[in-house]
């Protein structure tokens, strides 16, 4: 049965072509400001200028299970990028997350190997989301493009879960100034590896720039009993809960999230009329992708 998560990971990251995501949650997210902190204080929104182009890497490891009974999966290396196509009147940014490329990486005592998991995720390249992303941190009206591919049926159906993708590169900010120690807390929809999630989310600012802000995570996720299909016959999902934590930094010119995310989910799994207790902890790398230096540079001495 612990095959189902990891096969789920691959549809987590596929959707079906030209399809409009569920309506994302309100603007405010539920933001309540618990502590505003030190002054002086400065109001925290996303700057996109028109064009501004960031090319982003991440990488992903997952385990399942704990002690002798471990499951280790391949890596995943993604690369992608965020480009801010239009500035429309009062700050609202058109915003294009797409795909660029997605390897998977052998790691010692895997299940599987790297070999089997590639070709499925070349099914990913090129795709892209399209949305609206206001200064606050609101996206809409995403739409997934899969660029006239067709994808397996591990893949396809998914719209939701490559649209939180984005969402989790963008953080809701607070409706009023803010300073070095300001906590404050919201409530999002999620979707770990296809599974619906409500993540309560603890932010604190740790340091401020005109253009960024560095902050400490803490989440508590749980979730509704479930069923999926994801990796084939269907799977109830019971008694879901979890904790998420991370540090990095939030460019608020380019929309890119960098540093590193760690989600412990735990629950039952029913098949066949057999329940058994599964465990699951995601690694997330994320960092702003190094561009190739031009033709010719000379590195300095």
């Amino acid at each position: 049965m612990y095959r189902v998560i990891p096969i789920a990971l691959l549809a987590a990251l596929g959707c079906s072509s030209k399809e409009k995501a569920p309506p994302p949650p309100p603007p405010e997210h539920g933001l309540v400001i618990v502590d505003p902190g030190l002054a002086p204080r400065s109001q925290l929104r996303y700057q996109l200028a028109k064009g501004v182009k960031t090319a982003m890497e991440v990488s992903a490891e997952i385990e399942m299970g704990s002690g002798t009974d471990k499951i280790i999966w391949p890596a995943l290396s993604m690369g992608s990028e965020v480009v801010a196509e239009d500035v429309l009147p009062g700050g609202t940014m058109k915003v294009r997350y797409s795909m660029r490329s997605a390897t998977a990486v052998d790691r010692p005592n895997q299940q599987i190997t790297a070999d089997q998991m590639n070709p499925p995720l070349q099914d990913l390249v090129g795709m892209s989301i399209t949305g609206t992303l206001t200064p606050a941190g609101a996206l809409g009206a995403m739409v997934v493009d899969t660029g006239g591919k067709q994808l397996p049926p591990a893949l396809a159906g998914q719209v939701s879960v490559l649209t939180r993708a984005l969402d989790r590169m963008v953080m809701p900010l607070p409706p009023e100034p803010v300073g070095i120690g300001a906590l404050w807390k919201f409530k999002q929809p999620l979707d770990q590896t296809g599974i619906k999630l409500l993540a309560t989310t603890t932010i604190r600012a740790t340091a401020l720039t005109p253009t960024s802000v560095t902050i400490v995570l803490t989440s508590e996720l749980t979730g509704p009993d479930q069923e999926t299909s994801a990796a084939g016959p269907k799977v109830k999902l019971s008694a879901i809960k979890g904790t998420m934590r991370g540090t990095g930094t939030i460019d608020l010119a380019r929309l890119v999230l960098t540093g590193e995310l760690v989600a412990d989910l735990h629950m039952n799994m029913t098949a066949d009329g057999e329940t058994e207790s599964a465990s699951m902890t995601t690694t997330l790398r994320m960092k702003q992708a190094t561009e190739p230096a031009p033709q010719g540079a000379q590195n300095a001495p």
